[in-house]
């Protein structure tokens, strides 16, 4: 029997040496968190105090006795200390240990020597590590509930567990006799043994749980620091773009109109310089914000049957002046069969090509600029088609290649002569890796460069629509203006009055609204940053009520980021002109809108447009449900609609946001709005500060696709 008590003390020496091992490994992976290294001292030292008492009989008294009870006190304490650092209660506070050091080691030694008493030593040691292993599980369980984690817990109650065998050690000094002898088989001496495995055991464990939790917090808080910074960019380079674009609408607008006004020649092209120097400004912009949303979120393509060469050269014409300045020849080769139509993305592959030859204009000072274009048939009527930039530039050394399609990088030895961002090229590999390719730089120095990609597409349609001029002999429209800044008034009216249209200006939402009840318009040119309300809410208002509810609206815009789009592409308008306008765009837009007036339902009984309704989903809803109980339905989808993206826009889990966004864009489905299903679930409801904006985006869809539905259901309702 006393063998058995013998190696059971051993055992638990060994076990307590295993956790320390442990414990070492837990330290090397977590060196830096808070506490960890006063949390080690107290795992090492419990081993260390057990072998001592184990070693009773055979190492002097005082070491056996009062260097091992020591030992095991200052453990405990340096757990309590540890606990304070961790859980942020304070910093280590050393004067508690020296003051515990002070008082313990003169009593204990007191009952060693002057009055040797086993019974008060006992009482002595057990009662200072009842109080550090009491104090050490209240800074778990003092936490704050939101900052109280799975592993706090299991802290707090593993110190409350070593309390409580404290106690009952202490409880069982009145009731079985006291054993002097060390492996004597004894309920007091089953205690040491049991102590010495539990605790740094069951502290290592939960050391272990703390510090994977405390990572596991520290990545979610870098991941949400990260996300409000991209965020607070994004918001600043959009509020950036607007603020940059409505002045230049203003410069770039009246040199528009001060050109048929000037017949010198040296004026006319120092005009022709401001309007393109303001639209490269504009695009400048553009890129900025198209870089940094391409930094946070994927690139969606819209691939359209396009004429490549022609893209080309409308690039062509419109840099060719660019070139001429520098006295640079702008060439364009390609085979003579190169296919007529491709279904590619026609803007970023604009941008792209604009970004390569802008690039290659600023760094050549004579020679050539040579855009060739090449192409592969391949299976499945595809084709791989190869477009190039060569320029006779300055080049670029091995170095200045490697760093080239980083944002804002630019080659060093022309840096002081040119001027640009340096994100062109940045932005390029972006739109690339969206098509799946890839730029292709080859550079010499002081020779030239040359960058080319290729990308794989399908082959289009025969005869793809081209874009169209404005017709010059449009009728004279009613037009009203909506906008509050007085020099963007004054440029577009002239322009419109130049084209022989009426205009009437209202300079706030509620003005424009109660116009709109009272007069009716052919045309409607609404800015969306006006000083009561959003854009969005007049829009909302003129579809609801009045003579304007089938009139065309144009959006004048400064705020073009990619977000914006998306949201206006999804509202019942005939098109969006961005800010700087240029006349020949808008002129443009307004005789696209005449031939695409936007109808909410006819008189006639016939069901509305199918783009905003389809009946065939609400005829099996009819066939189902009785006439009383889809009426109650159809009455009910305002609000639902309403409290169903208001919930989702308050969402920070994406997981529950695609399922909520699910269920409404399934519910709206059955009723046959599918414009208005498709068009919630392509909201980006990230960026909540712009919730706002977001409902009001998307009500003016709402109120037309329940009128559409009201409307069929009226008709249909046998």
């Amino acid at each position: 029997m006393n063998l058995d008590l013998q190696i059971l003390s051993f055992s638990s020496i060994l076990a307590s040496i295993v956790s320390s091992v442990f414990f070492i490994l837990v330290w090397r992976l977590n060196p830096n968190m808070p506490g960890i290294g006063l949390w080690l001292l107290a795992v090492i030292g419990q081993p260390i105090s057990t072998a001592l008492t184990a070693l009773r009989d055979i190492i002097p008294n005082w070491i056996s006795i009062l260097v091992s009870n020591s030992i095991s006190m200052w453990s405990l304490l340096l757990i309590y200390l540890g606990a304070r650092v961790f859980f942020g209660k304070q910093n280590k506070n050393w004067k508690i240990f020296l003051l515990t050091t002070c008082t313990f080691i003169p009593v204990f030694s007191y009952f060693i020597y002057i009055e040797p008493n086993i019974i008060a030593r006992i009482y002595i040691a057990y009662a200072y590590s009842f109080v550090f292993i009491c104090l050490s599980g209240h800074c778990a369980f003092s936490l704050k509930s939101d900052k109280q984690t799975i592993g706090s817990k299991i802290y707090g109650f593993i110190c409350l567990f070593i309390a409580a065998v404290v106690i009952v050690r202490l409880l069982t000094l009145g009731i079985f006799d006291v054993t002097v002898k060390l492996y004597e088989l004894s309920i007091s001496n089953f205690f040491g043994p049991f102590l010495a495995y539990f605790v740094p055991s069951a502290i290592t464990l939960s050391v272990f749980i703390l510090c994977y939790e405390k990572r596991e917090l520290d990545v979610k808080k870098l991941e949400l620091t990260a996300t409000q910074e991209v965020k607070l960019k994004n918001n600043m380079l959009t509020t950036l773009s607007h603020e940059l674009r409505t002045p230049l609408n203003g410069i770039v607008g009246l040199a528009q109109l001060m050109k048929p006004k000037v017949n010198d020649k040296s004026l006319i092209d120092d005009l022709n310089t401001i309007i393109k120097s303001g639209n490269n400004l504009a695009t400048l912009s553009t890129n900025i914000l198209e870089y940094a949303v391409s930094e946070s979120k994927n690139i969606h393509l819209k691939p359209a049957n396009i004429n490549v060469m022609s893209l080309i050269s409308e690039l062509s014409h419109l840099l060719t002046p660019m070139a001429k300045n520098k006295d640079l020849t702008l060439n364009i080769t390609a085979p003579s069969d190169f296919p007529e139509s491709l279904l590619i993305d026609a803007d970023k592959l604009h941008s792209i090509l604009i970004n390569l030859v802008d690039n290659a204009i600023k760094y050549t000072d004579e020679g050539t600029i040579t855009i060739h274009a090449h192409y592969q048939k391949q299976i499945n009527a595809q084709y791989l088609i190869t477009l190039s930039v060569s320029d006779t530039g300055s080049g670029m050394s091995e170095e200045e290649q490697s760093s080239l399609l980083l944002p804002f990088a630019r080659a060093e030895q022309v840096l002081s002569k040119q001027q640009g961002s340096g994100v062109g090229l940045a932005l390029t590999t972006k739109l690339l890796q969206a098509m799946d390719s890839t730029l292709e730089v080859s550079s010499q120095l002081h020779v030239g460069t040359k960058m080319a990609f290729s990308i794989l597409c399908d082959k289009g349609a025969p005869n793809p629509i081209t874009k169209q001029p404005a017709n010059a002999l449009l009728q004279a429209l009613n037009i009203l203006l909506v906008e509050d800044g007085q020099l963007n008034i004054d440029v577009v009216t002239a322009m419109l009055v130049k084209n022989q249209h009426s205009v009437h200006c209202a300079t706030t939402g509620q003005q424009a609204i109660a116009m709109c009840i009272n007069t009716q318009f052919d045309l409607i040119l609404l800015d969306m940053q006006l000083p009561d309300c959003h854009g969005t809410e007049v829009l909302s208002e003129i579809r609801s009520q009045g003579w304007n509810i089938n009139t065309p609206v144009i959006v004048l815009t400064a705020a073009v980021t990619p977000k914006d789009k998306a949201i206006y592409n999804q509202l019942p308008v005939s098109s969006v002109v961005e800010k700087p306008i240029m006349e020949d765009t808008l002129a443009l837009a307004i005789s696209a809108s005449q031939s695409q007036t936007f109808n909410i339902a006819e008189s006639t009984g016939t069901s509305a447009k199918p783009v905003i309704f389809d009946c065939g989903p609400f005829i099996f809803l009819q066939s189902n449900l009785s006439k009383q109980q889809l009426n109650l339905e159809i009455q009910k989808l305002p609000e639902y609609i309403s409290t169903s993206l208001s919930t989702i826009l308050e969402l920070d889990d994406e997981k529950l946001i695609d399922k909520h966004l699910h269920k409404l864009t399934s519910y709206i489905g059955q009723f046959g709005m599918l414009q208005l299903a498709k068009a919630i679930q392509q909201l980006d409801v990230s960026s909540f500060e712009r919730k706002q904006f977001i409902l009001n985006s998307i009500n003016p869809l709402v109120d037309i696709s329940i009128t559409n539905l009201m409307h069929y259901f009226e008709v249909h309702n046998d």
